[in-house]
């Protein structure tokens, strides 16, 4: 699931807080079983995803 935000900036940069949705939707969230033989993919996939994230923060 993806949603993107939108505004108006009021400066360039960073901005640190906090976010509130307001929104009429309720966010679907996919619920799923993962099997235990795929436990460690999901792992590596949540770590690549972290490091990933780090990295656009730090940019």
């Amino acid at each position: 699931m993806t949603f993107t935000l939108h505004g108006l900036p009021v400066s360039s940069g960073i901005a640190i807080g906090h976010a509130h949705l307001v929104s009429h939707t309720s966010l679907e969230v996919v619920h799923y079983v993962l099997p235990k033989a795929l436990v460690g993919e999901e792992v590596l996939r949540l770590d690549a995803a972290l490091l990933t994230t780090r990295d656009e923060l730090s940019a």
